[in-house]
This record gives C-alpha cells, sequence and structure tokens, in this order.
C-alpha cells in the first residue's frame, strides 16, 4: 500500500489509545494523556519505517526526513547482521537478505531491531536532555516510543500482507508468506483499487466518532461507559483488520473504479472531513 494508506489505517487503528489518554486528561491525569500521544505519534512513524527500503522517495522522507536517514543506516546495519555466515548457518536462512523493497525491513525481526535501535537513539538524546534541565527521566516515555515504533510497523506489515507480494511472517526462521489480491501500484489502465481508501476512511471515521464522544459527552456518561465504548473501539478495530483480509482476497475487477471519478469523490470527501475538523475545533472554544 502507499505511504498515506499505511499512515491513515495505523493512526486510526491507534486512535482507542489516545482516547483514554484524552479521557484521563479530562479527569486530572496528564501523564497518560502524555504516553498515549507519544504511541500514537511514534506509530504513525513506524508506520512509514518498513519503507525506507523503497527505491523512491518513500512518505517517511518528506514527513521525517532525518528519521528517514537514520533508517536507510540501520537497514544497513541489519542487513550486514543478517549476511554474517556464522548467523545465516546457525538459522538456516536459504536466501540472501537482498537491499531490495520488502526485504529484512518488511518482517517481524527488522521491525523489532529496528524499532530498538531507534529507541536507543532516543534514549541516550531523551536522558541527556533530561541531565541538562535537571528533570527526572520517565521510562515509561522510552516503552512508549518502543511500543509505538514496533506495532506501528507491525501494522504496516499486516496491511502489506493484504497486497499481491506479500509478507513473509516467519523469517528467518521460516518462509510463510502471507498475501491478498489488492496491487500497490496500476494494474489495469485508468482503473483504481479502492479497497486501501475504504480501509483507511474506516479507521478515519471510526476513530473520530471515539474522540467526538469522549471529549464531548465524558462529563455526562460514567467512566466504566467510557471504558466500555474505548472497549468496543479496540475490538472493532481487530474484527475490522480480520475483515480487510477477507476483502483483500476478493476478486479485484469489483474494486476497480475509474480513476478520475474517484479522485474526485476523495477530493469530496477530504473537504468533509476538513469541515468536520474544523467543526469540532469550534466547539472545542466553546466547550
Amino acid at each position: 500500500m502507499l505511504g498515506k494508506h499505511h499512515l491513515s489505517i495505523t493512526t486510526g487503528f491507534f486512535i482507542p489509545i489516545l482516547v483514554f489518554g484524552v479521557y484521563e486528561l479530562i479527569n486530572g491525569s496528564v501523564e497518560y494523556f502524555y504516553y498515549s500521544i507519544c504511541i500514537l505519534l511514534f506509530a504513525s512513524i513506524g508506520s512509514l519505517l518498513p519503507d525506507a527500503d523503497s527505491e523512491g522517495k518513500a512518505t517517511l522522507y518528506y514527513r521525517y526526513r532525518l528519521i528517514y536517514y537514520l533508517m536507510t543506516l540501520i537497514h544497513e546495519i541489519i542487513i550486514l547482521l543478517f549476511n554474517n555466515h556464522k548467523i545465516k548457518e546457525k538459522l538456516k536462512i536459504g536466501y540472501t537478505i537482498e537491499k531490495r523493497h520488502r526485504g529484512i525491513l518488511h518482517t517481524p525481526i527488522g521491525a523489532f531491531l529496528s524499532s530498538l535501535l531507534l529507541t536507543a537513539i532516543f534514549s541516550i538524546a531523551y536522558v541527556s536532555i533530561a541531565i541538562y534541565l535537571n528533570i527526572n527521566v520517565d521510562l515509561l516515555i522510552i516503552l512508549s516510543v518502543f511500543l509505538g515504533l514496533f506495532f506501528g510497523q507491525i501494522m504496516h506489515l499486516v496491511e502489506d500482507s493484504f497486497t499481491v507480494s506479500g509478507i513473509n511472517w516467519l523469517f528467518p526462521f521460516g518462509n510463510k508468506t502471507i498475501n491478498g489480491k489488492i496491487y500497490t501500484f496500476e494494474k489495469v489502465e485508468g482503473k483504481v483499487d479502492i479497497r486501501p481508501d475504504l480501509y483507511a476512511w474506516f479507521y478515519q471515521i471510526t476513530g473520530a466518532i471515539l474522540l467526538v464522544v469522549v471529549i464531548f459527552y465524558s462529563n455526562y456518561l460514567p467512566s466504566s461507559m467510557i471504558f466500555e465504548i474505548i472497549g468496543l473501539g479496540v475490538v472493532l478495530n481487530l474484527m475490522a483488520l480480520i475483515g480487510m483480509y477477507f476483502i483483500s482476497n476478493t476478486n479485484m475487477n469489483i474494486w476497480l473504479v475509474d480513476k478520475r471519478k474517484w479522485r474526485k469523490i476523495r477530493k469530496t470527501s477530504n473537504k468533509l472531513i476538513k469541515n468536520f475538523e474544523k467543526t469540532n475545533k469550534s466547539r472545542r472554544k466553546g466547550f
């Protein structure tokens, strides 16, 4: 999928965590709000990290250029690690890790190692600043960064499992590729597969609804019901992922739409989303 789809789907998927943080903030617990923001921010970055091995300039390059350069360096380090003869023999890797798109960065172990290395770099900077400013180091902030980066990347892999190329989830211990029938390029001229856009819209809409409920109705609903709503959002998101996999394995022709017409629909939907955000901002000021 394209970077914009990964970013929209992953951010929407993690909205219930932000909803929890916002609810705690409304009730005076600022630290949980910080943790939720941290997880959501780094999950959005993590959703783009695996595409740092792309030949072209990935979305990561334009949105987080410094992190893009770090990831390309980490990519080379991981490749060198797994190209070590002793490690290859020990793990019985049957093929070379190539420096190409959907290589080592598109594997769970690649996601783990890159998240670990980036978190280590963040920790050094964070601890240094904390010492300089003479403030306490919050280990949960560091943990939130790692969890955001790792699960953001895992979400990227899940989403790429819906495409024709798929993902090898067992690397380097096996070769089990899970894939769907979505093409990341234009398979039929003048037509576009609308499934990635529909997935992104689903998570954006459900996330927005959760936020609206918590922000505007938290004072009128008992805390137990708020947590039930958040839990429902989590379950709905997980069930949606399963549903997305089955939808991704249906015939592509069902989902092909004229590219020009779809662009107009997307422009209209973007305008509606922007108007919705403006309305919410004005309500918050009044609230």
